[in-house]
C-alpha cells in the first residue's frame, strides 16, 4: 500500500513478511504508531495470505 508505505519483503508458500515505516503518515500526535496504521498493516497482510485460498496465486498480487 503506497499511502502508508507497506512493503511486502517476503511472499512465498511458507512465509509472508511486510514492513511499514513509522513516519508522519502513521504516527499519532504523541509520536507513537497509530493503532489504525497497525490495523491497516494486519488487514493487508491477511488479505495477501488468503489469496491462494481464493484461487489466486500470490504472483497475481504483484502484477496488480
Amino acid at each position: 500500500m503506497v499511502h502508508v508505505g507497506i512493503r511486502f519483503t517476503v511472499l512465498n508458500e511458507e512465509s509472508i513478511k511486510a514492513l511499514m515505516p513509522v513516519d508522519s503518515q502513521t504516527r499519532q500526535p504523541f509520536g507513537l504508531q497509530h493503532d489504525g496504521a497497525s490495523v491497516v498493516l494486519a488487514d493487508q497482510w491477511h488479505s495477501v495470505k488468503l489469496l491462494p485460498e481464493h484461487g489466486r496465486s500470490s504472483s497475481a498480487f504483484w502484477a496488480a
